[in-house]
């Protein structure tokens, strides 16, 4: 998961969660790899990233106490790659999605984002009357523009 701060304008946190039930050195390692791969992506896009790894009961509740620890603005998180939407969408992005009061992202990408032709968004009926719409409209339009492909919105 990658959060964003919200004192420092291009500053990238990388978080893992570890559950505190079940205490295993081979997750604290597999959590540190990711951790450090991130790291050397975001290196590689010359942007700074601070990683940070944390202990909790529940991997929502350790997201969402880090968000407000960290004062962070955006929580980009991925979909597990299971068979149908259903199954990936589970608890964690339901908690979330109740519990912080910031735009979070989730994504699954099956391709490099690189070799997008384009981006495919569905408006929910009345989400321009949400708070934070035209940021994460405007989010969808500049990361179309970075990539090089059109975002295509479909809504009532």
């Amino acid at each position: 998961m990658v959060i964003r701060d919200s004192k420092q304008r291009n500053n990238l946190m990388a978080l893992n969660v570890i559950n505190d039930n079940s205490s295993s050195e081979q997750l604290e390692s597999r959590g540190k790899r990711n951790l450090e791969r991130a790291a050397m992506i975001a290196a590689s896009a010359d942007v700074s990233l601070t990683q940070i790894s944390r202990y909790d009961l529940n991997i929502a509740s350790g997201i969402i106490h880090t968000a407000k620890e960290y004062e962070v603005t955006d929580v980009i998180i991925g979909l597990h790659r299971k068979v149908n939407i259903v199954d990936s969408f589970g608890n964690l992005a339901d908690s979330l999605l109740k519990g912080l009061h910031r735009e979070v992202m989730i994504a699954k990408f099956l391709m490099p984002v690189n070799t997008l032709r384009r981006i495919i968004i569905a408006v929910p009926p009345k989400a321009e009357y949400e708070a934070g719409f035209q940021k994460w409209v405007g989010h969808f339009c500049r990361m179309a523009s970075i990539l090089g492909c059109r975002a295509h919105f479909f809504a009532n």
